[in-house]
This record gives structure tokens, C-alpha cells and sequence, in this order.
């Protein structure tokens, strides 16, 4: 199984990458022209609403530091694939809970397995 993913890591992480980017920005799109009716649902104030919207960066920051060590430890493939499934809990979570504040867990975790990807 190891062998396998190495001789096919290069078509592998292309594929990776550009699910990823193409996630990511079907996320931002939603996110963007939805958050006139997030804010007023959520009931958030026009500081949250851009903690919202800059929520992402929390996570694309760290990540390339993150990725140095993480990288060194563990194959780069089974933590960029783990990571979309930890994206998918977190969401889960934001939508079950839907508050700001698991809105912003959510998409700030997004934005740390994104950023590992890049």
C-alpha cells in the first residue's frame, strides 16, 4: 500500500490539491454571498461579521509552520486526506450548533488543512 502511494504521490497531491482549492472555494463563494442572511440570523455585530469572514486566515497562517513538523512525522498524503474529513466534522458541527462561533472553529480549521495543502 506504502509503495503504491509513492509511485503515484505526484498525480496523487495534484488531485489532492486542486479538491481542495475547489472546496475551499466553493466555501468562500457560499459563505460571501450568504453572509448578509448569516449575520442576520446569527445576530452578529459588523466586528464578528469580519471575524467571520477572516476566519480562514486563523488557520492558513499556522499552517506552514505546522506543516514543517507535522510533514517530518507523518506522510504529507494521510494528513491532507485526514484533514478533509476534519473538515467535514467541524461543519457538521457548525451546522448541528449553528452559532458564530462554531462557524469561525469551523472555517478556521478549514482554512489550516487548506493551507497544508498549498
Amino acid at each position: 500500500m506504502i509503495s503504491s502511494l509513492q509511485t503515484k504521490s505526484p498525480q496523487l497531491y495534484f488531485a489532492f490539491i486542486l479538491f481542495s482549492t475547489t472546496c475551499r472555494s466553493f466555501e468562500s463563494g457560499v459563505v460571501a454571498s450568504l453572509m448578509g442572511t448569516i449575520k442576520a440570523d446569527l445576530h452578529m455585530s459588523y466586528t464578528l461579521e469580519g471575524i467571520v469572514a477572516s476566519s480562514p486566515d486563523f488557520g492558513i497562517v499556522p499552517a506552514g509552520v505546522l506543516a514543517i513538523f507535522l510533514f517530518q512525522y507523518f506522510p504529507a498524503y494521510r494528513i491532507l486526506v485526514s484533514g478533509q474529513f476534519v473538515i467535514g466534522g467541524a461543519a457538521l458541527i457548525a451546522v448541528v450548533i449553528p452559532t458564530s462561533l462554531s462557524l469561525i472553529f469551523a472555517r478556521a480549521l478549514g482554512g489550516l488543512f487548506w493551507g497544508f495543502a498549498a
